[in-house]
């Protein structure tokens, strides 16, 4: 997977292309050039088209978010306290109903209700006493058997998925280590199950050989993909080796050279780990192991087989692109009826939507809470209460929300 890019000034600064990647095409015109040479640099633009645009996504994630630890969290800090309030403030008008001030057996309801409601939602961001006290007199459940809830149904994943019992009363590491092993054994699972459609497939393959019958067009697709990936994964390790060879640091005596070595062999082993061809291209180029020449006079067989390399690495951006960019895109259309695809510059035009929106959100509660100590307009507000709100908060509203308040004290350990 490509490396995150650098922090940049600018939004749209392109300074995260590697050195010398422009260079990496083989020369010539499009009608003098080969299918696969064509491909090769068709990939090799649009690789760093998709870079450039990571980069650009990237940092406007950056800049929307110092924007809304700026702008977005002091409201929604603001919007906690009242909300906090509004609690209190429904506890204390049931406290007085009890008492025998006037409040029908319908708004009392709706009362408790919404300060149940109001709790959980203030305890999940941190612990406080009073709402738990408050909690206790209304029936609601403690954050601790909330807790409990969700640790009885980690217990019986691991059970059933591991073989293993989770200790009653386990810390929250303890749960969240056992659930982190379900999930790595469920991978393996699947693994495990296409390896065995993979050993079916070879069995059916070796008894039709057996047999005289040649394979199906589907034995026939699946060997050659899989001879594609072999082939693939030994181009790029035919151009590691070449690079490791001349660069390898314990082999220099002058402790300078070493020094440089070293740090080209990281970006090396970095481009390496990554399956990244275009950086270990890139990075010949720049120690004038290859040239362009050089690519043109390789024949079309290695060009397919790097090719083969690129398309993973272009699908591999275009889902990480596409993974930024896809909930901005539902959040346009959902929220601000706009259409077409989301470019960076959109983060702000939303987080300006959001901020617009949690400060009409904290003035309509400010009004509810200074309603209900008004009884003359008590009843309307507990009325308003019960009606659905407008909107749900989208994946990138939860996504902000998380960032702006992880500095919040979180939920209580065990």
């Amino acid at each position: 997977m490509p490396p995150d890019p650098s922090p940049q000034p600018s939004l749209f600064d392109d300074l995260t292309r590697p050195k010398g990647s422009s260079l990496v095409a083989v020369p010539g015109s499009a009608r003098a050039l080969g299918k696969a040479q064509q491909a090769f640099n068709r990939l090799i633009a649009q690789i760093e088209q998709q870079r450039q645009a990571l980069a650009q996504w990237q940092a406007a994630e950056r800049q929307c978010h110092q924007r809304a630890a700026a702008e977005l969290a002091p409201l929604l800090a603001e919007f906690h306290r009242i909300r906090r309030a509004l609690a209190l403030k429904l506890d204390a008008l049931l406290a007085a109903t009890a008492k025998g001030e006037k409040l029908s057996k319908r708004h009392r309801a709706i009362a408790q209700s919404v300060v149940v409601d109001l709790a959980m939602e203030l305890m999940h961001e941190g612990p406080d006493e009073e709402l738990q006290a408050l909690l206790d007199r209304h029936g609601g459940p403690s954050v601790d058997e909330q807790d409990d809830i969700e640790e009885d149904f980690a217990r019986a994943l691991v059970s059933e998925i591991l073989g293993e019992d989770l200790p009653e009363g386990a810390s929250e590491d303890a749960v969240d280590a056992a659930m982190q092993r379900v999930r790595e054994r469920l991978r393996e699972q699947q693994d495990e199950q296409a390896a065995v459609l993979e050993r079916q497939r070879e069995t059916r393959a070796q008894r039709r050989r057996a047999s005289g019958k040649g394979p199906t067009k589907a034995d026939m697709a699946a060997q050659a993909r899989e001879q594609a990936q072999k082939a693939a994964g030994q181009s790029v390790r035919d151009v590691y080796r070449q690079l490791a060879s001349n660069l390898h640091p314990d082999r220099e005596a002058d402790p300078a050279e070493r020094e440089r070595k070293t740090a080209l062999m990281q970006r090396v082993n970095d481009a390496y780990g990554r399956n990244d061809l275009l950086a270990l291209l890139t990075l010949q180029i720049e120690l004038e192991q290859i040239d362009p020449e050089h690519l043109a006079g390789l024949p079309d067989e290695r060009i397919e087989h790097f090719n083969a390399v690129l398309r993973e690495q272009l699908r591999e951006l275009n889902a990480e692109v596409d993974e930024i960019a896809r909930p901005v895109q539902r959040h346009l259309q959902r929220r601000l009826r706009r259409r077409g695809p989301a470019q960076p510059q959109d983060l702000d035009l939303i987080l300006d939507d959001d901020i617009a929106q949690a400060r009409s959100a904290a003035a309509a509660l400010e009004d509810d809470l200074q309603a209900l100590g008004d009884p003359k307009r008590r009843r309307a507000v507990l009325e308003s209460m019960i009606e659905p709100a407008d909107d749900e908060p989208d994946d990138f509203d939860q996504a902000l929300m998380a960032m702006v308040m992880q500095a919040a004290p979180g939920r209580r350990r065990r």
